[in-house]
């Protein structure tokens, strides 16, 4: 899909203004400098299709009946690292220094404070990076403003009092497609009204398949003005997304997303990208949405591991080996009426023949109460009959604490259980007890996006084929199970609700899996909460 706008073969109540273009052209070529990577103290060096399908439209073209700018609002959305932040850093300067415009005002709006400060970093590395602009531009905490022309620029938060009082000249809502709530923005928008030519325009990759987000309308909206199906002359629309119907791996569909292929994304790291998203469901989404520009499902629920990688993880697991080697446990306690599972990782160490492998050995030990051993998701009975000692049903309509204490006391005295990791959500008073009695330190360990590196680390060495479970059929059919979605933050969570079935043995393996790879001792910082959980 490419949506875009001509400065050529215009109606007649528009015409072209080539110096007015060449005019921010000029400045942005003259003034602007990156800052950042390889290309750090060049000049800004705009592409073609930048200057083509995005300056010149929207600077050249004007109306006949006052020589007016004919845009007002627009949106700019192509995928990742296409270079929409360095141009919006370069237009707002402009706006501000050389619009011509009486007492400019720039509103850039941003949906975390993290992301307002990125914005705000990349105008004031620019300022900084030009003497010209420093001279005439002055930068504070979160604003520019250059005295010569009275004009400034705000960074703003999408918080409910942003717009409030304003009378923005130039908008940008970057990464609209992460907004929660369009109200902020639309004061932007209406501030504007006094202006002569106000130019809005929201900045961003596509956001989730969700009819209620502000750039998923803006969009849609995008496409039917194309498509004459609506006629707004004052929309300005420049959109490239991959077609619908090219696969993901197609190199094609990479480049319809993103022009500058080559340039300022590298084709290589596209291609490490895909390999990654092959080898990890989850991160299907993240390839669609950020490199091909297309709307993923709002849920981001995916399957969480290849079967067939997994199964690649088989090997040969011989517990009798393992007799007296250092391991670390995972527990994940069942709300008393589903599955209870340890899972033991038992860390590389030299084989029978002294030789170090490079694997962790991983193993399953799992309760169920007798009420739930016909939970048709589940197959308990045959895994019971098959492994008795190590799938076992307790008495009663709940699982019975004691047995799963008594089982890892066995467990502690056959091999060197060096700590337990647990998630505390069920565990009521057993970590404590474990600790106390049998003298192996407890590790909580909070589920969610907080098990985010977790997840990834364990899912990564299964991809590599550093575990070895020896065909455990209880966690087989529980990696089948498994869902995962990653949030905005790129962080993963495995899914409970969302899986096919139970997931309790890989919630422990994972645990596990952390502390025998040596990961530190959960810490959480709640400043982020919102983020994380």
């Amino acid at each position: 899909m490419r949506l875009t706008c001509s400065y050529r073969d215009l109606p007649p109540a528009y015409y072209y203004d080539e110096a007015a273009a060449q005019r921010v052209v000029d400045y942005v070529q003259r003034y602007c400098r990156h800052w950042q990577g390889h290309r750090a103290g060049q000049p800004f060096a705009l592409s073609d299709e930048q200057k083509e399908h995005v300056i010149k439209p929207l600077f050249g073209v004007k109306r006949r009946s006052d020589g007016l700018r004919r845009y007002r609002r627009g949106l700019i959305s192509t995928a990742r690292k296409w270079g929409k932040s360095m141009l919006v850093s370069a237009l707002t300067l402009y706006m501000i220094t050389a619009d011509e415009e009486g007492a400019p005002e720039a509103l850039l709006m941003a949906n975390s404070q993290t992301q307002a400060k990125d914005i705000f970093r990349a105008i004031d590395e620019m300022v900084r990076a030009h003497p010209y602009l420093r001279r005439n531009v002055e930068s504070y905490t979160a604003s520019v403003s250059c005295a010569k022309t009275n004009g400034k620029a705000l960074i703003l938060t999408n918080s409910p009092k942003s717009g409030d009082g304003r009378n923005a000249s130039f908008g940008v809502y970057d990464e609209s497609g992460e907004c929660v709530d369009p109200a902020p923005w639309e004061k932007i928008v209406t501030s504007s009204g006094t202006r002569l030519q106000p130019l809005m325009l929201m900045v961003s990759t596509a956001g989730e398949h969700d009819p209620t987000n502000v750039l998923f309308r803006e969009r849609e909206y995008a496409e039917r003005v194309c498509a004459g199906l609506v006629e707004d002359d004052a929309f300005f629309f420049y959109v490239c997304a991959a077609d619908d119907d090219l696969p993901i791996d197609s190199e094609e569909a990479w480049r319809q997303a993103n022009p500058h292929l080559g340039d300022t994304v590298q084709l290589d790291f596209l291609r490490g990208e895909l390999v990654r998203a092959q080898n990890d469901p989850t991160y299907v989404p993240v390839f669609t949405r950020y490199y091909l520009n297309r709307y993923v499902d709002a849920s981001g629920v995916a399957a969480w591991c290849p079967l067939d990688r997994w199964d690649a993880c088989a090997g040969e697991v011989d517990l009798e080996d393992l007799k007296g080697r250092p391991c670390f446990a995972g527990l994940d306690l069942s709300s008393r009426r589903d599955v209870t599972c340890v899972v033991l990782d038992f860390p590389p160490a030299p084989d029978p023949d002294g030789e170090t492998t490079n694997r962790y050995v991983v193993a399953a030990w799992a309760w169920v109460p007798r009420a739930n051993v016909d939970d048709r998701r589940t197959p308990w009975t045959s895994w019971a009959l098959a492994h008795p000692e190590r799938y076992m049903v307790t008495e009663g309509n709940t699982v019975d604490h004691e047995a799963v204490f008594a089982t890892v006391q066995a467990l502690c005295d056959r091999f060197d259980v060096r700590e337990l990791a647990y998630d505390p959500h069920n565990v009521g008073g057993l970590a404590v007890r474990i600790e106390s009695e049998l003298n192996v330190p407890c590790v909580e360990m909070k589920q969610g996006y907080w098990l985010s590196e977790d997840v990834e680390n364990f899912l990564d060495d299964v991809l590599e084929r550093r575990i070895a479970h020896g065909g455990d059929p209880m966690l087989r059919h529980m990696v089948h199970c498994a869902a995962a979605k990653r949030n905005e933050q790129g962080r993963v969570k495995l899914l409970k609700d969302h899986s096919r079935g139970r997931i309790d043995g890989v919630i422990a393996a994972v645990m596990a899996h952390s502390r025998a790879r040596g990961a530190p001792e959960p810490s959480y910082d709640y400043s982020d909460a919102f983020g994380v959980m």
